[in-house]
Parts: structure tokens; sequence; C-alpha cells
């Protein structure tokens, strides 16, 4: 009678092989796809304000597309599929073109104007304000 050795591992081995498969493929298939796929961003990070003189400025407001986002500078934007850039998600900040306005009283608004791409991206600005 010969022994065979081994053989029962073998099937322990395959087994575990084939349900470790299974549960991949049911993960898959029922998580939602943005928990599988990394989300592409482009971060646009304002640092601090300052005006002409070097002075950093506090409570400039932040206005995307000519809407507050009811947030001061410094701030940073992320722009995304499916992102806002407020807290109530009223103010959309997808890709593509935007506006971004920095605004304080008694000095002229800071605007610039650009297009987020579907991309990983980070731009850092330092804007000057003057009276």
């Amino acid at each position: 009678m010969k022994h065979v050795s081994g053989g029962f591992n073998k099937n322990i081995v395959f087994a575990k092989r084939k349900f470790l498969f299974l549960i991949t493929a049911v993960a898959f298939f029922l998580l939602p796809k943005n928990v599988l796929a990394k989300t592409i961003k482009n971060i646009y990070q304002i640092n601090k304000i300052k005006d002409g003189e070097g002075s950093i400025l506090s409570s400039v407001k932040v206005y995307i597309n000519d809407q507050y986002i009811h947030h001061y500078a410094p701030e940073t934007l992320e722009f995304c599929d499916g992102c806002y850039c407020d807290n109530d998600k009223e103010v959309e900040c997808g890709f593509g073109e935007h506006i971004i306005r920095l605004e304080k009283s008694g000095y002229q608004d800071w605007v610039k104007t650009r297009v987020f791409e579907a991309k990983e991206d980070l731009l850092e600005v330092n804007p000057i304000m003057f009276l």
C-alpha cells in the first residue's frame, strides 16, 4: 500500500485560494466603485494673504465663481468629480474652469481664473492684495 503525502495539504491550499478569489470577486461587484478607485483631485492651496507692504491680512473671504463659500484664507480647495468647496455642498468644485476671488474690505479684490483638469495636481498661491 502506497502512502501519498502532501495531497491533503494541496487541497487545503487550493480551497483557500478559491475562497480568497471568490471574496475578492464579490467585493469588486458589490462595493461602490469610488471605494475601490482612487479619487483624482486638483489641490489649490491659498497661503497667507499679504498686503503690498508684506503684512499678513486676516478675515479675507474666499469666493468661487462669485459664490461665497463661508471660508477665510488661508484655505485649501479640492477640485474633483463630486467635490464641493463649501460645507453646505452648494458650491460645486468639479473639474473645469473656475474663478477664485479673495475679498477684504478696503482692498482691491484678488481674482484668478484657472482650469482644473482631471489629474493629480497641487498649486500653491501667495496672493497680495492692494489698497
